[in-house]
């Protein structure tokens, strides 16, 4: 067990739930309209992506990976964004994973693969899968949203960590 998760509805904005991960609200979604997203960065992420994407070769659908995954509002929105896409979740907690799905709304999505694990460990998972010779597949987008309280995990803010991100 690594949290205390808290799903629950959101007094002062009708239709939205919110999850609270220890003491912090982690994730918002509008049931109302789920590509309505709540959090700003999670907006700033949408104009990010929304210019990656077009400068991408019309013929290849967009591959992202996300470091963290908490309600997986944002990479829920990004697939539905990006129907020929492919989404990687790495979300260390199963218990936040099954919370997703249970009460979140998260439906299981052959072109969202998720791994329960700290990120780190799944970043150097796929470096040595790649570096044995197998097609793990690059990256177009790699999204930071792994964090405890008010900040992200220090080993996932080194230089080195981000070397090999960059690498994939």
């Amino acid at each position: 067990n690594y949290a205390a998760i808290r799903v629950e509805e959101a007094f002062d904005l009708p239709g939205v739930r919110s999850m609270t991960i220890d003491y912090l609200i982690h994730a918002y979604i509008d049931w109302n309209d789920p590509d309505n997203l709540q959090y700003d960065y999670e907006r700033i992420y949408a104009g990010v992506t929304r210019q990656a994407v077009a400068s991408l070769p019309d013929s290849r659908p967009p591959r992202a990976l996300f470091l963290g995954g908490g309600g997986f509002v944002y990479p829920d929105w990004f697939l539905r964004q990006y129907p020929k896409g492919y989404a990687e979740v790495a979300e260390i907690d199963p218990a936040v994973t099954r919370a997703a799905f249970e009460a979140f709304g998260l439906e299981p999505n052959p072109r969202m693969v998720i791994h329960n694990l700290d990120a780190r460990n799944h970043v150097d998972d796929l470096l040595i899968r790649q570096e044995a010779g197998e097609e793990v597949g690059e990256f177009d987008l790699v999204f930071g949203d792994a964090f405890n309280h008010y900040s992200p995990p220090f080993h996932l803010t080194t230089f080195e960590f981000n070397e090999k991100v960059r690498r994939l």
